[in-house]
């Protein structure tokens, strides 16, 4: 039986270290099963010195074997990307998962699995670099935290991380040996896609529709299986956010405004998927790599770092009160992803620059630019924000007083009081 779905979940570890062995040697820091037929619930197996349940030995191993070969790419050793160990959770959902734990994953079975399992190598590497970007105290989340949450960075790194290391296309798949094969879907990265293309395919609700429909089909066709109806009964929850758009909305040329809310910011899952977002940039970057018949990943990722630096930011001029006089104005840096790609092409040779510039043109990648300045504005709002916190608490309550422009006031919505910043470099 194959991996159905691998769904991330990000907090804090409050796990105890393991004591089963097998555990421990694949930095596995607890393994738990919930709501299956076939195993006790809420009990973590990696806490007893006993025998692991049939197949849970084997599962182990495969993902001890992902993490040594993660270490040996990333050039960190295990433990300081994810303190503490992975913690697993055999769980029989596919959407959602409602009780999220710290520094630890969901793999998604069915009911009556029975612990015969294939990990899907390029699926949980995908996932793994989620957790190791999002773990308090792991050597790569405060270095990246600059990028989390935004629309245009976690999925993009995350199947970065899957092509580079594993070096072949990411096939991000919500269907196993169980399913009809008409629900196997997955998400293939190849060297020609663009974001030249409709709103259509990057709308957040696009995948969750077309499965939904396929569902559909297989009941009209008689032809449901109890796993299938348990996926697709799961996916029925989509109906509930599902914000229904026209064709003559859907079927035109993407534009990055196309991504923005009703107020004007740039959230992921909002309007679009960031899945999809992250296609393109991936494409180019696979595309550039077989014309240069270079590895381009492991120097794009140095140049990630680089660009999560505050000296690689770019500045920002934030002023607060009445144009004319403002009573509080100063500068913010905020990090650029797209800094990266720039890093990037300053170290190839003249030649190959030209064609880093060509393969830009070809993806549409003009668009990554103006998604990600809306997301900077946003930074960049975010961190004049909290400095005007500090600046009230502190030096503001001196040298304002009670009539003053502005008193005591955070930015709020039009007049005087306003919070404005613009980009100087």
């Amino acid at each position: 039986m194959k991996l159905l779905c691998i769904c991330l979940l990000i907090l804090a570890s409050t796990a105890n270290a393991a004591v089963n062995p097998r555990c421990s040697s694949n930095a596995v820091s607890s393994v738990v099963t919930a709501r299956l037929l076939n195993f006790p619930h809420e009990v973590d197996h990696c806490q007893t010195l006993g025998a692991l349940p049939p197949g849970f030995g084997r599962i182990l191993d495969q993902l001890g074997v992902l993490h040594r070969r993660l270490e040996a790419y990333l050039g960190v050793p295990f433990e300081q990307l994810v303190p503490g160990g992975i913690g697993i959770r055999f769980s029989p959902t596919f959407v959602y998962e409602s009780t999220p734990s710290p520094g630890r994953f969901t793999i998604a079975v069915q009911p009556t699995w029975t612990g015969e399992l294939d990990v899907e190598d390029t699926e949980y590497i995908h996932d793994l670099a989620h957790i190791i970007t999002a773990t308090p105290g792991g050597t790569l989340y405060q270095r990246l935290l600059p990028f989390k949450g935004r629309l245009t960075f976690d999925e993009t790194f995350a199947d970065a991380l899957a092509l580079g290391m594993l070096g072949k296309p990411v096939l991000q798949g919500t269907g196993g040996g169980v399913l009809p094969p008409v629900l196997r879907f997955w998400r293939r990265i190849t060297t020609d896609q663009s974001f030249r293309d409709s709103f259509r395919t990057f709308y957040r609700f696009t995948y969750a529709l077309e499965m939904l429909k396929t569902c559909e089909g297989l009941w009209s066709a008689g032809s449901m299986t109890s796993e299938a109806a348990y996926y697709c009964h799961d996916f029925e929850l989509w109906r509930i956010f599902y914000q229904p758009l026209a064709a003559t909305e859907l079927d035109v040329e993407f534009r990055a405004e196309h991504c923005l809310n009703s107020v004007g910011n740039l959230i992921p899952y909002v309007k679009c998927d960031p899945h999809i977002i992250g296609i393109p940039v991936n494409s180019f970057v696979l595309d550039l790599q077989q014309e240069l018949g270079a590895d381009l990943y492991r120097g794009l990722f140095s140049k990630i770092l680089l660009a999560a630096e505050p000296r690689h930011g770019k500045t920002f001029s934030c002023a607060f009160g009445p144009t004319e006089r403002p009573v509080h104005a100063f500068p913010v840096r905020v990090q650029s992803f797209v800094r990266a790609f720039e890093l990037l092409r300053e170290e190839l040779p003249r030649s190959q620059q030209a064609n880093f510039d060509e393969a830009w043109k070809r993806h549409e990648l003009s668009i990554l630019v103006k998604l990600e300045s809306y997301e900077l504005k946003q930074a960049a709002a975010a961190a004049g924000t909290a400095e005007l916190r500090v600046f009230f608490q502190g030096p503001g309550t001196a040298t304002l007083k009670p009539g003053d422009a502005c008193w005591n006031q955070l930015p709020r919505a039009g007049g005087g009081c306003a919070l404005s910043c613009l980009e100087t470099e």
